[in-house]
């Protein structure tokens, strides 16, 4: 069987992941500081035959990035002018899909790298599939139903329960452009892909390919922590390529880039992945699965289960627990993130206008680009803190 073409959805801009995504498209978010729609094309291209990349928010971040890779070759852009919805965003790759088949996967989903080979087996067993994660709650979510190992429905975030969920990841013949064309607006007024895969169900005959590993759609900033942390303790390679001063103690796994140095008296305790050019100082403290991107500095302060942008600094007697600084952020001498409520209840955050439980009982902030956080502040668990 010839290789499939790909489709990757990379136009979204992630309002709910505000204000991570405000200098930055929702698949440009980094994960291990590498975007998520780089780890998706570099998984998919050594089985495609071209790849459509669908671009619209902050395209030029997207196109700069993977415009070098060795596979640039593959690679065409083709943008969403206008957000219409997935149904949309996918008909805009049309003209650009070569073979008679083609893949759409979402371009912002973080996955366990091992899916992509799974796509490629399944190609060659032929016919159509969608690959489908078994989820607790399948509200967030437009669900599957499966009967005898096909799938035979699909509703847009309206189903209870644990079961099969879309995730937009399936192969499909390439007459499906045609059912996109016939889409009417839904209800929320966007031509939505769930109504042309449900005409497509309802034609072929479409196997249900459980995702047994590990997928994560980064939908709210503690799911971007959570794909930082699954990434540094199930991909990320222990490897020194800095410098581990002596007195300095490192207890897990640690990635140390080029350039940065571990100083005398500065503890890793957890999986900890650091970027290049980095000072963690005398006296810090890296806890838990910490992400330090690079061109950081790190005094006398503690960090635990963390993401820490590019260019920014904590300085002495900061504490920072389950949050995110996005880049250029200074968290200046003593302030403390806090990652609990006084009352003990789960953690609660206003993303995109609405309230969200995030279901935890610790969850820091997030403290948006550019911002310095004077000595001794304290932000409480949930806040968002940005300049807009």
């Amino acid at each position: 069987m010839a290789l499939p073409d790909y489709v990757v959805l990379a136009a979204g801009h992630g309002k709910r992941l505000w204000p991570i995504s405000e200098s930055t498209c929702k698949p440009m978010a980094r994960v291990l500081e590498k975007p998520v729609v780089e780890w998706i094309v570099d998984g998919i291209a050594p089985n495609a035959n071209k790849i459509t990349i669908v671009i619209g928010q902050k395209k030029e971040q997207v196109v700069e990035r993977l415009k070098v890779k060795p596979y640039a070759n593959k690679i065409k852009f083709v943008e969403q002018l206008e957000q219409k919805g997935t149904g949309h965003a996918v008909l805009q790759a049309e003209k650009a899909v070569e073979s008679d088949s083609f893949i759409v996967v979402n371009g912002d989903n973080f996955f366990n790298p091992a899916v992509f080979p799974l796509l490629a087996k399944e190609c060659v067993k032929g016919g159509w599939f969608a690959v489908t994660p078994r989820v607790a709650e399948r509200g967030r979510y437009g669900a599957y139903q499966v009967e005898g190992g096909f799938v035979k429905k699909v509703a847009e975030k309206t189903e209870k329960g644990p079961g099969f969920i879309n995730i937009n990841l399936f192969h499909a013949p390439k007459s499906f452009f045609e059912l996109l064309k016939q889409l009417k607006p839904s209800v929320r007024g966007e031509l939505e892909v769930t109504d042309a895969l449900q005409q497509f169900f309802s034609q072929e005959k479409v196997r249900a390919v459980e995702l047994k590993g590990y997928f994560n759609d980064i939908g709210t900033y503690w799911d971007y922590l959570d794909a930082n942390a699954y990434a540094c303790q199930e991909i990320m390679p222990a490897k020194v390529l800095g410098t581990i001063e002596d007195g300095a103690r490192v207890d897990g796994k640690l990635f140390l880039g080029k350039g940065s140095v571990l100083k005398t008296g500065a503890l890793v305790d957890g999986n900890c992945f650091i970027g290049e050019n980095c000072v963690i100082g005398h006296g810090a403290e890296l806890h838990g699965n910490t992400v330090v991107e690079s061109n950081c500095t790190m005094g006398a302060a503690k960090v635990n289960s963390s993401v820490i942008m590019r260019n920014s600094r904590v300085s002495d007697g900061a504490e920072v627990g389950f949050s995110v600084l996005c880049e250029d952020v200074h968290v200046d001498k003593n302030s403390t993130l806090a990652c609990k409520r006084p009352d003990g209840k789960t953690v609660t955050a206003k993303l995109n206008g609405t309230e969200m439980d995030s279901h935890r009982a610790e969850l820091g902030s997030v403290i948006g680009k550019g911002l310095h956080l004077g000595e001794n502040s304290r932000i409480a668990a949930g806040a968002l803190v940005t300049t807009a």
